[in-house]
């Protein structure tokens, strides 16, 4: 029997390889993945000297996606360049990459440098329905982060573009006090 690879167009694997890092990256890439994911303020800066405005963004949906990335380093990237207002393919914002990987401390320099709490990604959710929709298994990072997005005035009554709530991705994924969070401020 033969293995058969099966190649996938148009699928964003940038975050994966930053993570991992790659064969065929600079120096520079390679120093600033490090920088980020170790908190080095003063290596970030120093970096973002030679680095573009699209590593810094790229280095930014990294620290949004890593929960051992302060929010000094959120602050520190946005400072030096990267651009709050990039989405991905799907319309994703980085306020919704921080809330799906429960880092939730990144989400409020984030709102704070513009990128709106409630934006929609291309199925109208926001980042308060795609958390609630996701099976977390960190009970306490998932409703840390459902009471960060509700601290910053997130609207527990947007509906997505099937008209469900977050309340009602709680429930169905048996998030009980995530539910009662959402719906009684709990």
């Amino acid at each position: 029997m033969v293995a058969k690879t099966i190649q996938v167009e148009n699928v964003d694997e940038h975050l994966p390889k930053l993570l991992r890092g790659a064969d065929d990256e600079s120096q520079c890439v390679r120093q600033m993945r490090n920088a980020v994911l170790g908190n080095d303020l003063d290596g970030i800066a120093r970096l973002s000297k030679s680095a573009g405005r699209k590593l810094m963004t790229e280095m930014l949906w990294l620290a949004a996606s890593s929960v051992v990335c302060n929010p000094e380093t959120i602050i520190k990237l946005i400072d030096n360049g990267a651009d709050v207002r990039d989405v991905d393919g799907t319309g994703r914002t980085l306020v919704h990459e921080a809330a799906s990987w429960l880092n939730f401390a990144a989400l409020e320099p984030l709102v704070k440098a513009g990128v709106p709490v409630d934006s929609e990604d291309h199925s109208l959710r926001t980042a308060l329905i795609e958390v609630v929709n996701m099976r977390h298994t960190d009970k306490i990072g998932l409703y840390r982060t459902v009471k960060t997005l509700k601290g910053l005035n997130s609207d527990v009554g947007h509906t997505d573009k099937w008209r469900r709530d977050a309340a009602f991705y709680a429930k169905l994924n048996g998030n009980g006090g995530v539910s009662n969070l959402v719906e009684h401020n709990a």
